[in-house]
């Protein structure tokens, strides 16, 4: 059983996952239409992540960043595949799967989630932008 805090920071973790690999690919990107979709997507990720940091702090409960490891295995998994030339298409694909990844965990969460209508709204709603963002990737496979 989840409640608000644990999943306030699944959802804070979860969209700084997104920040982490946008920031890993977004020098790699070639067109300025991809570019601007994934700085707006980082944007709302950002958004996401302030919305949910304060509501963790109004909750007196403390905030919980991504694991160490979890992050040192997408950065590295990240450098690897930016070492070869990267498409804008090589890149929709990885964004669309660490998404789908995103979608998968915060359906699951959500499904063994039992607390506030407020925190189900901002996971409903984080889990509805990020089925879009897939569909806006889609054009550039």
């Amino acid at each position: 059983m989840i409640d608000d805090g644990k999943m306030l920071n699944y959802i804070r973790q979860n969209v700084e996952m997104g920040i982490d690999g946008i920031d890993q690919i977004s020098d790699h990107i070639h067109s300025r239409e991809m570019s601007d979709l994934i700085m707006e997507q980082r944007q709302k990720y950002e958004d996401y992540f302030f919305k949910v940091d304060n509501m963790l702090r109004q909750n007196g409960v403390e905030a919980e960043d991504v694991p160490v490891m979890a992050k040192m295995s997408t950065t590295v998994m990240a450098n690897m595949k930016n070492m070869t030339k990267r498409t804008d298409k090589s890149i929709a694909e990885d964004m669309i799967k660490g998404t789908n990844m995103g979608i998968i965990k915060l359906t699951g969460h959500l499904n063994d989630f039992h607390g506030s209508d407020e925190v189900s709204s901002v996971a409903t709603d984080l889990l509805e932008y990020e089925r879009k963002s897939i569909e806006d990737l889609k054009k550039f496979l």
